[in-house]
C-alpha cells in the first residue's frame, strides 16, 4: 500500500465518509493492513502472540471457516496489579475475506464502545464504519510500533 494512499485515508472524517462504497474500500484497506503485519495469515490456524519489548502482547486466534474465509479474535493483553488477571482490550472479533481480499469487524468483545450491530444502513452503516475505521487505525499502531508478526510464535 502506497504511503500517499495511507495518508489520504487518514483524512476521512465521521460520518460523512460513511457510504458503502467507501466502507468497502475500508476493509480492502484493512485486509492489506492485517496482510502487512501478518504476511503469512492465509495459511495459519490456531493461537499466536507477539510481544515486543515496551508495549502490550498482542494475542490472535485464527480459525478457518472455509476455502477463502477465516475468523480472527485480536487483542491486547495490559497486566494489572500482580495478583489479577490480564485485561485484554479491545477483544476484537474479525472476518477475512481472501477472495475479496477485505477484512471487516464482525463485533468488539466485552465493550460498547463501538456497538457493531450488522446493519449496513443509517446508523448501523455509520456502527459499522466506526468499527472498521478503529480497526484501520489500531492495525497502523501495531504495523508503526514494531508488531510485526513475520516470526510469530505460536503458544501452546
Amino acid at each position: 500500500m502506497q504511503a500517499s494512499t495511507l495518508d489520504r485515508s487518514l483524512a476521512r472524517q465521521l460520518p460523512s465518509g460513511a457510504t458503502l462504497g467507501a466502507l468497502g474500500r475500508l476493509c480492502e484497506e484493512n485486509y492489506a493492513l492485517l496482510t502487512s503485519l501478518v504476511p503469512t495469515v492465509s495459511s495459519l490456524s490456531g493461537r499466536f502472540c507477539a510481544n515486543p519489548s515496551n508495549y502490550p502482547p498482542l494475542v490472535m486466534l485464527v480459525t478457518r471457516e472455509g476455502p477463502y474465509t477465516q475468523r480472527l479474535f485480536m487483542t491486547h493483553l495490559f497486566s494489572g496489579d500482580q495478583d489479577a488477571a490480564p485485561v485484554s482490550i479491545p477483544d476484537a472479533h474479525l472476518v477475512l475475506y481472501h477472495d475479496a481480499q477485505t477484512l471487516e469487524v464482525e463485533h468488539f468483545g466485552k465493550q460498547m464502545i463501538l456497538p457493531v450491530d450488522g446493519l449496513y444502513s443509517n446508523p448501523g452503516l455509520h456502527q459499522k464504519w466506526r468499527a472498521n475505521l478503529f480497526l484501520n487505525r489500531w492495525l497502523r499502531f501495531c504495523l508503526s510500533h514494531t508488531y510485526m508478526l513475520t516470526d510469530i510464535n505460536k503458544e501452546e
